[in-house]
């Protein structure tokens, strides 16, 4: 027993190795979320048209203009977000809020999208959370 706890124990290249992991974790974090530009407005479409372009700068609730359905949009802090939807599963009001160049909100029994646009783009496609 006492052999297996002297193998067990960390030496200091063990604990320079999880230090490193440990602060490349939380400053790649930081580098990820100060890429996100905030954008200027939402743009949204229907069938492949636009529909409508939603400025973020200006917080409060609306109307989307669909043609099918019912929907509503909040904006708030630079960030959008489909607050009411009468579709279905309502998947599109569960996509959270959006804001950063590039980010969407899709409604597929509607065939609304919502996306991004403005402001600084990122150097990437898509980012999952």
């Amino acid at each position: 027993m006492r052999n297996v706890k002297s193998r067990l124990r960390l030496t200091g290249w063990d604990k320079i190795v999880i230090s490193s992991i440990s602060f490349f974790s939380v400053a790649s974090l930081f580098t990820l979320s100060s890429h996100m530009g905030m954008a200027e407005r939402a743009i949204v479409s229907q069938n492949g048209a636009r529909i409508a372009e939603i400025s973020l700068k200006e917080d409060g609730v609306k109307d989307l203009p669909v043609t099918t359905g019912k929907m509503k949009y909040e904006v708030r802090q630079g960030r959008v977000r489909i607050l009411e939807s009468d579709c279905p599963r309502k998947m599109c009001m569960h996509q959270n809020w959006i804001g950063g160049t590039g980010q969407v909100i899709v409604c597929l029994p509607n065939k609304v999208i919502m996306e991004i646009e403005g402001g600084t783009n990122t150097r990437y496609d898509i980012l999952s959370h």
